[in-house]
């Protein structure tokens, strides 16, 4: 996009509690060349995990509108698409945030409102309209919500390391040509059990 950022969502965990509820904050930036010197910090600080869709591309962009390059060396940031797919929630390689949020979270969250004239609705004016303040935060706790689902699943890219193979430890199976990640090449299910040694009868 060639529109300069008007508006920064930021998305939290009071005091980095993950079974609290997410908070979020808007930081009007309309207008600014650079970043007020606490948000500068707050994205800089690789004490926190930033996680968005495309969220790659979103720093990015603020890198450019602000002039803001040590945020292009960051690697404190996470593709929620990408965690989805290791964890076998979704198949596609660029799921956007509403179908990712409506799959992982969904049930009594509700659905995710990603209504497209609000989306197109002029963010220049100030101040926002309240549905407009409505969305932004509902965008920004959404991706909080998806990460937190994701985080408490397990990671099915990962092998199971030998020390790990504990009896009483749930597995899936995939042979050494398949994909974990793609359902269609688990072959199986299963429990690791204490094993018995054998000897040979001859």
């Amino acid at each position: 996009s060639t529109s300069r950022i008007m508006t920064i969502q930021a998305g939290f965990f009071p005091e980095s509690r993950i079974d609290c509820k997410p908070q979020a904050m808007l930081f009007d930036v309309k207008g600014l060349t650079s970043l007020p010197m606490h948000l500068k910090l707050l994205i800089l600080d690789d004490r926190f995990l930033i996680v968005g869709s495309q969220v790659g591309g979103d720093l990015a962009k603020i890198a450019a509108d602000f002039n803001l390059p040590e945020i292009r060396e960051a690697t404190h940031h996470l593709e929620l698409c990408t965690m989805a797919r290791k964890r076998g929630m979704i198949q596609q390689a660029r799921a956007g945030l509403e179908v990712m949020h409506n799959t992982i979270v969904g049930g009594d969250v509700g659905k995710m409102d990603k209504r497209e004239a609000l989306r197109l609705s002029d963010w220049s004016a100030r101040p926002l309209s309240g549905n407009q303040v409505v969305y932004a935060v509902n965008d920004v706790m959404s991706g909080v919500l998806i990460w937190r689902e994701l985080y408490e699943m397990p990671d099915l890219s990962l092998r199971l390391a030998a020390s790990e193979a504990n009896p009483g430890t749930d597995v899936e199976i995939v042979p050494n040509f398949g994909n974990i990640t793609v359902m269609a090449s688990r072959i199986g299910l299963g429990t690791i059990v204490q094993g018995k040694q054998w000897k040979c009868p001859l």
